[in-house]
């Protein structure tokens, strides 16, 4: 966390981060993560990038469009193909013991969300769910651009 200049999510402005903040707090009260861990992990995540959020600062006025703005349609729209389910599904499959399942839907979401950020950089669009573009700010210069989802 200490290392990384940049978190960069899809709604994970509105999700994982939130989720991610309580389950840090959750530990740091338990003793178990060391105050330096979470304070890291809160400033970088006070800098991270949201794609979803951009796109909402660009375009208010189409924020709840229906299959404009999601995951699912931008990515297939951009040519990186189709969520591989829902994500309403996974903790279900999880507790039915379905890990391989959920941890490749995961691992596909963290791609696409990468390729859209690294084409977000290099090109500063993106296409919507409608096939049309949609100019968003880069954080940084394209020397920088590169996802390492391992």
């Amino acid at each position: 966390v200490e290392r990384q200049p940049l978190l960069v999510s899809f709604n994970g402005k509105q999700f994982d981060g939130p989720l991610m903040a309580a389950v840090l707090s959750a530990l740091h009260d338990e003793t178990w993560l060391g105050e330096g861990l979470f304070t890291a992990w809160v400033l970088l995540w006070e800098r991270s990038y949201d794609i979803l959020t951009e796109i909402w600062a660009v375009d208010e006025g189409r924020r709840f469009e229906h299959s404009l703005n999601s995951l699912d349609v931008i990515s297939q729209a951009n040519g990186y193909g189709a969520k591989e389910m829902e994500g309403a599904k996974a903790p279900r499959l999880w507790a039915q013991g379905h890990h391989a399942e959920v941890t490749n839907y995961c691992m596909s979401d963290v791609w696409k969300t990468c390729k859209l950020f690294e084409q977000i950089v290099d090109t500063g669009e993106i296409l919507r769910g409608d096939g049309q573009p949609i100019r968003l700010p880069s954080p940084f210069s394209k020397e920088k651009a590169s996802c390492h989802a391992e």
